[in-house]
């Protein structure tokens, strides 16, 4: 199976995608070591630096360095605060200005998302992770919350339908 050019710049977001919503699941209540939170924030650099690489030698509008610097500046203001998941959101929002269209960055966002949550309810059934949220007992499977349960399905059953 040959990958087109597209499909091979989604590769490292795609894997960074899963990885944080794996992260991001009990995971991070199972797994405390902070080697884990050093690899995300490892990733974001890494994520980054591939796209400023990327940006090199492309014509640029003023328009978009303008865009690149304000989500460049959010990305980096909400990395500081330890806030990742709204972090992610500028992080992609830069891939959709000059390199990848929006409807792949979705597309690999939806897809990432299925993966992982395949891995997490894995995860859940072998007992490596827990199967209800722990304040109230509800059935979580794998996620810390039953909300974000649903939501993944929620978006799952969105963007096949």
């Amino acid at each position: 199976m040959k990958l087109s050019k597209k499909q091979l710049s989604a590769m490292p977001l795609a894997i960074f995608l899963i990885y944080m919503t794996i992260y991001n699941s009990s995971f991070k209540l199972v797994f405390v070591s902070s080697l884990w939170q050093y690899m995300v924030y490892g990733m974001y650099i890494g994520l980054y630096t591939l796209f400023v690489l990327q940006q090199v030698g492309r014509t640029q509008k003023v328009k978009q360095w303008l865009y690149l610097f304000v989500l460049s500046l959010l990305m980096f203001f909400y990395l500081e605060r330890e806030n990742l998941n709204v972090a992610i959101i500028f992080l992609l929002g830069l891939y959709t200005i000059n390199i990848m269209d929006v409807r792949l960055v979705l597309k690999v966002y939806l897809v990432s998302f299925f993966i992982a949550f395949v891995v997490v309810i894995g995860l859940a059934l072998l007992k490596v992770l827990p199967m209800y949220e722990a304040k109230y007992g509800l059935l979580a499977i794998g996620f810390r919350n039953p909300n974000t349960t649903g939501f993944y399905c929620a978006c799952m059953v969105d963007a096949w339908s």
